[in-house]
């Protein structure tokens, strides 16, 4: 890996930048120089960039997308605003790295491959858990698979309001422009209405539809990494709240099992299992919001009285590490990124079928 730096600039310094890449953003100084930093909260802005030592803190995200001396942004403000942002990056010829979701509205997406084409700008976005130790032994153990018989992927977990204080405290300020907030609203709004339309139960809809775009996409995006598009989606169903969604998928020759559960449990039960007729294998992962807690991939075969079962790992280095040395990667010595905004769109739109077939079991009728 080349030793060239890279100069950052961050759009959004809350939750994300916090606790997931600003540390490893200053543990590799010598790959990563954050030069500009912007949040809606001038304090925090301002308190961050004085305790990174970041000479430039911004209230406005077009500043650090036009400073000179950014390389590449990325960025984290929050998921309605990411195609606004993204596509000024673009147009100011600064390279990417997008937290997911990468776009909420497909048609947003499209557009933004396009211009990053014609601009020659290189988009990744942070699906970290395809960067994982354990992943990339999923996708070696693949090559040598028998035929599928069927997969089962599991997303139980505690979300992060319960691990960041107790092990990352973030630094919170309450000084946001209210007429910022209000933007943010409205815009949030004409999206929920374009992708959902006036649906009866579209409190309902919408929440089911964030969460498969927010903490759920990290496994569908790696599921689809490793067996590629499902022809269909069977079914899906949600609970009241929209924070338990259990959903089957057809791949032709088997089905998969999908289920989210978000709840006040303070575990993470995270995995994808792939099974043939005599082999299995499992990805297991942990919450990204303790570092460094490893991820472990087992193997298992049963031929006649045979059976043999390994466990690879602990791997303690973390996706998110693993994740922006990559980016650096691709920007200073060339090449493609693993996760891409084209293939993003693909998992946006599995998302919005899965919120059309739990509309349909609630018995809505499409527009």
């Amino acid at each position: 890996m080349t030793s060239e730096v890279l100069n950052i600039g961050l759009i959004g310094m809350g939750e994300a930048a916090q606790t997931l890449h600003l540390p490893t953003l200053f543990r590799y100084n010598e790959l990563f120089k954050v030069v500009a930093g912007q949040d809606i909260s001038p304090t925090l802005v301002n308190s961050l960039c004085q305790q990174y030592q970041i000479n430039r803190a911004y209230s406005e995200p077009e500043d650090v997308i036009k400073d000179d001396n950014v390389d590449a942004v990325i960025i984290m403000s929050p998921d309605p605003l990411h195609y606004y942002h993204a596509r000024l990056a673009i147009e100011n010829n600064k390279h990417i790295l997008l937290e997911k979701p990468s776009c909420l509205q497909t048609e947003h997406i499209e557009e933004l491959v396009s211009l990053a084409e014609e601009k020659g700008v290189k988009i990744c976005v942070a699906y970290m858990r395809a960067y994982s130790e354990a992943f990339l032994q999923a996708e070696q153990q693949l090559k040598s698979f028998g035929e599928i018989k069927s997969v089962r992927v599991k997303d139980l977990q505690r979300e992060g309001d319960y691990y960041i204080p107790q092990v990352s405290p973030t630094f919170v300020a309450g000084d946001y422009d209210s007429l910022k907030i209000s933007t943010l609203a409205e815009v949030e709004t004409a999206q929920r209405q374009h992708i959902l339309g006036k649906k009866a139960h579209s409190d309902l809809l919408w929440k089911a539809y964030r969460v498969l775009t927010g903490a759920a996409i990290h496994n569908l995006s790696a599921l689809r990494m490793l067996l590629g598009e499902p022809e269909k989606v069977v079914s899906a169903y949600c609970n009241p709240t929209g924070e338990n969604i259990v959903m089957t998928l057809d791949y032709g020759h088997f089905f998969t099992s999908y289920e989210i559960l978000i709840d006040n449990l303070a575990r993470v039960d995270a995995s994808i299992e792939v099974t043939s007729e005599s082999e299995m294998f499992r990805v297991n992962y942990t919450t990204p919001y303790i570092r460094n807690l490893p991820t472990t991939f087992e193997y298992q075969s049963s031929i006649d009285d045979q059976n043999h079962h390994r466990v690879s790992g602990p791997f303690y280095r973390d996706q998110f590490t693993n994740e922006l040395l990559h980016f650096h990667s691709v920007l200073t010595e060339g090449g493609d990124f693993k996760t891409t905004l084209s293939d993003s769109l693909k998992d946006i739109q599995l998302a919005q079928r899965a919120v059309q077939c739990i509309a349909k079991a609630l018995g809505v009728e499409d527009e």
